[in-house]
């Protein structure tokens, strides 16, 4: 009987975490970019795998008349394989997973729920080779309501603060009300989720940088520079706009797209960015110093891409001039006869008790 009980406690223990897992798993800014807003973003993906206990087949087999019953199912399952895979310890009864799973479900309909605010369909997700990843795809709904402080905030303000919850600093500052009456004088008009919260995020740099004049005067983020605070305000709004639509752009264009970088250097580049794509820059003058955007690359990968030129699996490497134009032709990698010439010492040296050389020069 303690036993039981104690199972019942860790169970439960389980599902009021739950929300706090599922909600990271399922969260997303919905299509925000990678640039000076990448606090604000959050991508997670979640291994899936086959178990004895995960209905895979039931629900590949089921055909659905409603999708977001379907995503609802999926994300579902995912999530419960993710569990099984990880603590399968916990849940050696089909009472045990069928109450697990009743959890996650609930979390699952919630962020249905709320997805629904903002899309007409449900986010695209893939699940093939084991994984799924947690992004959003599907057609943004277009708000055709009044465009006021108060309408406006009632079609998004909701769904905007549950994703945004930290947004003290900028709420003192530039109340939401304010600021999108604000917006509204300038001639801009709300038309998406994505607008309202490319446009209300604005206010979090603004409010930090509003008593710093060497920003407003500095150039960066692409913001043109001004010795005049509310000058430099509709400077960054206007540039957070060219931004949004860069990124909405290479985003219809490729749905495998999903945000992007920015460049203080050179505020006019936009790169977008995927899944295992790597942008790489080479110095003509020392190849072994690179610089990269993307995807993160283990300590190997980056040193056979370094002085092998050898690309990790499966990626698509772009290589970039100095002005992050695509380059047609690989540069060249690092060599072990310039790794001789300009880092390893001279040929009577002898190397201290304990040392070895890097893999692949031990000649």
């Amino acid at each position: 009987m303690m036993k039981h009980k104690n199972l019942r406690i860790v169970i439960l223990i389980m599902i009021s975490c739950l929300g706090i897992a599922a909600f990271l798993l399922f969260r997303h800014p919905l299509s925000q970019t990678i640039s000076e807003y990448t606090s604000e973003s959050i991508s997670v993906i979640a291994n899936k795998v086959n178990t004895p206990l995960f209905g895979q087949r039931s629900v590949q087999e089921k055909v659905y008349d409603d999708p977001w019953e379907e995503f609802i199912d999926k994300e579902t399952e995912a999530v419960v394989a993710s569990f099984l895979k990880n603590r399968p310890e916990w849940f050696k009864t089909e009472a045990q997973v069928e109450h697990l799973r009743r959890g996650i479900r609930a979390q699952a309909v919630a962020r249905a729920e709320q997805y629904k605010k903002v899309l007409d369909k449900p986010p695209i997700r893939d699940y093939s080779k084991g994984t799924f990843r947690s992004g959003i795809g599907g057609s943004t709904k277009i708000y055709e309501g009044p465009q006021t402080p108060d309408a406006i905030m009632a079609e998004w303000d909701l769904w905007y603060s549950n994703t945004y919850p930290n947004l003290a600093q900028a709420d003192a500052r530039f109340p939401r009300s304010e600021w999108i009456q604000d917006i509204l004088d300038m001639g801009i008009t709300f038309k998406t989720h994505n607008d309202y919260s490319r446009l209300m995020g604005v206010r979090r740099h603004l409010a930090a940088v509003e008593n710093t004049p060497k920003v407003w005067a500095s150039g960066q983020r692409g913001i043109p520079a001004s010795d005049n605070f509310e000058v430099y305000k509709k400077a960054a709004i206007q540039r957070r706009l060219w931004e949004g639509k860069q990124v909405d752009s290479a985003e219809a264009a490729d749905p495998e797209v999903s945000g992007g970088f920015f460049f203080d250097d050179r505020p006019d580049v936009f790169l977008p960015a995927k899944k295992n794509r790597l942008y790489v820059y080479r110095d003509p003058e020392s190849p072994d110093s690179m610089k990269t955007w993307g995807e993160m690359m283990t300590e190997k990968q980056r040193f056979d891409l370094t002085y092998r030129g050898k690309h990790p699996e499966g990626w698509e490497v772009i290589y970039l001039d100095e002005d992050y134009n695509v380059l047609s032709e690989k540069p060249p990698h690092m060599t072990r006869e310039m790794v001789r010439a300009a880092q390893l010492p001279p040929e009577d040296w002898t190397p201290p008790e304990g040392w070895a050389p890097p893999e692949g020069f031990e000649d």
